[in-house]
């Protein structure tokens, strides 16, 4: 990538970065090497899974110290691990809006790559809400990040994290796991919110009239054509020939974005539906608005 960057934008992006490096650690495994890590609040650090391998790791911050660290939490399929520390002191990461990530952002990458401790690149967002097996959601940059950037930041132009750098596709080409899928894989690992991986209804996906299309700014949705008993969905009245359009901000059109959207879900979900046409929200744990 051969961009001309204005001094200013230049200086603010050193700003950034130095930011980032405050909320960013090294992490070692059972294994040769290291890889990154995210002051994701106070006494706990988010990685990759492939990182922090075995359930101990140690944690080096950026002012120096050597810390150890438990593994408190780990998903293989979404490549995320929660490591806890005792207290660093240290700023958390401020947490950007990653379900609203757009093709052509420019984000940032900070990491320890080969080694080098905190060290940045520059890219783009490429592709967002690529699917992956398990119902994994993730986000592909066009950057370059090498060994030892995984389980780091991959943030905003403003140093909000968006993602967490999890592997290299291709050279140039990196995946991260969104902020808002590990905000939600730390939640149930402490126990402050219950993953649903289902809603309790049967259904298939349909196109939508032109007119319904239009309103909820998709071409499909799926009709619901059972309602399980004593199931979320029926107890937060979900009805048969109800069309699930989306899981919060999520927007949802076949049964792998229904099975994505919950699998990223922390806490309380606004299930979003069409009903003779009009839209509503089912709120799962609440009413129907």
């Amino acid at each position: 990538m051969n961009w001309k960057i204005a001094p200013g934008v230049a200086a603010e992006a050193a700003r950034v970065v130095a930011q980032l490096r405050q909320s960013m650690v090294m992490v070692r495994g059972r294994w040769h090497g290291a890889g990154s890590g995210v002051v994701w609040r106070d006494d706990v650090i988010l990685t990759n899974d492939h990182v922090a391998r075995g359930d101990r790791a140690q944690v080096t911050l950026a002012d120096g110290r050597h810390l150890d660290a438990t593994v408190i939490g780990r998903d293989k399929t979404l490549d995320l691990a929660a490591l806890r520390v005792p207290p660093t002191g240290l700023p958390s990461a401020p947490i950007g809006a990653s379900r609203n990530l757009k093709v052509g952002q420019v984000v940032i990458a900070v990491g320890n790559p080969l080694g080098v401790e905190g060290a940045a690149t520059l890219g783009i967002i490429s592709l967002v809400g690529r699917a992956a097996s398990g119902g994994r959601e993730l986000v592909e940059a066009d950057i370059d990040v090498y060994p030892g950037n995984s389980g780091g930041p991959l943030a905003d132009v403003d140093g909000r994290v968006v993602g967490i750098t999890s592997m290299i596709l291709t050279p140039g080409i990196a995946l991260a796991v969104p902020a808002h899928v590990a905000d939600a894989a730390l939640a149930r690992w402490l126990g402050t919110a219950t993953r649903r991986d289902r809603l309790g209804i049967k259904g298939w996906a349909v196109p939508l009239p032109p007119a319904w299309a239009e309103s909820v700014g998709q071409p499909a949705g799926i009709a619901v054509g059972e309602v399980e008993p004593r199931s979320d969905a029926a107890a937060a009245g979900l009805l048969v020939g109800d069309i699930v359009v989306g899981i919060d901000d999520e927007m949802v059109s076949d049964a792998e974005a229904l099975k994505r959207a919950l699998y990223a879900s922390a806490g309380p979900v606004a299930v979003r539906v069409l009903r003779g046409g009009q839209a509503r929200t089912v709120r799962i744990g609440g009413d129907i608005v």
